[in-house]
């Protein structure tokens, strides 16, 4: 049983990266006949443990309209920003409307929809008491190199982790994160680099290595064929 309150955020208001014509790639039908967004909110809105969950779109956004969940109760739109930070800044500003400072905020990329169910609740109970948060994260497992003028070495892999969503911290630590990332413009490419960036520390949570950010058609191949076995 969770002690902590937890919500959820997953900015969806890229419009950059397309595989079919106008369509921004988060909307792009899955084999399933879902999006790629829709199959992502599924896996949260069935878990559970979320009491509500903040999706941050476009502003000129016109596909969420026909999604499944477009009339979900648990689910609130904000506009994004620019950047992806921007969109969990404006999304944590409306959850501080309804979320006490020391509930747990996740976000977790609306293109990682063959995130598991397990390694979600494992996340969720290993951070439950801890006092920043923590983030999903897998072992590097290829052998890494390191190209540097004209010569190639290769880097010791202990210790290095891909990061993963969701990336779990708490309302009050997250917010003033982002607020120091804008306050100094620094340039981060994740919640945890934010957290970092403020000089706090949270846990590390080995999560399975098929949950994979869609960038690319060869993406969307692998993710339909890991939910297919799924």
């Amino acid at each position: 049983m969770l002690k902590s309150k937890f919500y959820l955020i997953i900015p969806a208001s890229g419009i950059g990266s397309r595989f079919d014509g106008d369509i921004p790639k988060q909307y792009t039908l899955m084999q399933n006949g879902k999006t790629i967004l829709d199959n992502t909110i599924e896996v949260f809105i069935k878990n559970g443990n979320f009491a509500k969950i903040i999706i941050a779109l476009n502003e000129s956004d016109k596909f969420f309209k026909d999604s499944i969940f477009y009339n979900n109760s648990e689910i609130i739109t904000v506009i994004g920003g620019k950047e992806r930070f921007l969109s969990v800044k404006n999304a944590l500003d409306k959850l501080t409307e309804i979320a006490d400072k020391n509930d747990f905020v996740c976000v977790h990329d609306g293109v990682r929809p063959c995130i598991k169910n397990a390694d979600i609740n494992n996340l969720l109970q290993k951070i439950d008491a801890h006092e920043i948060g923590g983030l999903l994260v897998s072992p590097v497992v290829d052998t890494l190199k390191l190209s540097k003028n004209g010569k190639i070495t290769t880097i010791n892999r202990n210790n290095i982790f891909n990061a993963l969503t969701p990336q779990c911290y708490r309302a009050e630590v997250l917010q003033a994160a982002l607020k120091n990332v804008i306050k100094n413009n620094l340039t981060i490419t994740d919640d945890a680099s934010s957290i970092e960036l403020f000089g706090k520390n949270g846990l590390a949570v080995v999560g399975d290595k098929n949950n994979l950010k869609i960038t690319t058609k060869d993406d969307l191949k692998l993710a339909n064929s890991i939910l297919e076995i799924k």
